[in-house]
């Protein structure tokens, strides 16, 4: 039982150190409030209550926007993990979600607002009655942008 422990441990290890792929030193991660903004104006023209800002929502978008920007030619690889996120934030509610991005580092907080509300599975989480609190992080270089959007209900 012991040598099993051993190797399990060995093999999360160097599983854990195998998948985590540092982001290039020109690459950076920061906070986009500018994209809650855009969100809560399409938000308003719809007739649906704002979403406020949350501290452990913040934290969970900086850690997804550059996992999101290492498969941003396969968003859909970034989405696992999600949960986990969520959890080791403390953040309390029970519904979240989220919505991946990519692009040029030049489109404006309004158009990736319309990007993604252009996207049935998007629009559901970012318009959701539901949604009361979000976060917004992007991770971009001078050609790729992406931007990872955290909402959840509290």
């Amino acid at each position: 039982m012991k040598i099993f422990f051993n190797c399990a441990v060995v093999a999360l290890v160097l599983t854990t150190v195998a998948c985590a792929t540092p982001l290039p030193p020109e690459v950076s991660t920061r906070n986009r409030p500018d994209i809650l903004t855009a969100l809560n104006e399409a938000r308003s023209k719809a007739g649906i209550a704002a979403v406020k800002a949350d501290s452990r929502l913040d934290a969970v978008a900086r850690q997804r926007a550059p996992k999101a920007w290492l498969n941003r030619d396969n968003l859909r690889a970034a989405h696992s993990g999600f949960g986990a996120a969520v959890e080791g934030s403390g953040f309390p509610g029970r519904w979240t979600g989220e919505a991946y991005w990519a692009g040029p580092p030049s489109d404006s907080p309004s158009a990736i607002i319309a990007y993604l509300l252009a996207s049935p599975p998007h629009r559901a989480i970012l318009m959701s009655p539901r949604a009361n609190v979000c976060a917004a992080a992007s991770s971009a270089d001078r050609r790729d942008m992406t931007v990872a959007i955290a909402c959840g209900h509290l």
